[in-house]
């Protein structure tokens, strides 16, 4: 059995110019968050692509996704950084 891992990362879509720029401000703005982004765009973590649309959306403030009041967002139940309810 093939390793489908492998084959999809060897099919990874290109950058288009908008994700370019995003990855080129996010390296020198806020370096710690780059690989949200990476594996966001590689298209292949459901997970990476809820944070960084967050990260995107508040500029990078975990804080700021933390403490996210948007009703209207369908993220909000899902979003990265929220307190652990015990």
């Amino acid at each position: 059995m093939k390793n489908t891992t492998q084959n999809r990362k060897a099919e990874a879509p290109a950058l288009t110019l908008k994700q370019q720029a995003m990855l080129e401000e996010v390296s020198t703005d806020h370096s710690s968050k780059l690989n949200w982004f990476r594996k966001a765009y590689e298209g292949f973590s459901l997970r990476a692509a809820i944070t960084a649309k967050c990260l995107e959306c508040t500029s990078c403030d975990v804080k700021a996704i933390r403490e996210c009041s948007g009703t209207a967002c369908p993220l909000l139940n899902v979003r990265p950084y929220q307190e652990v309810r015990s």
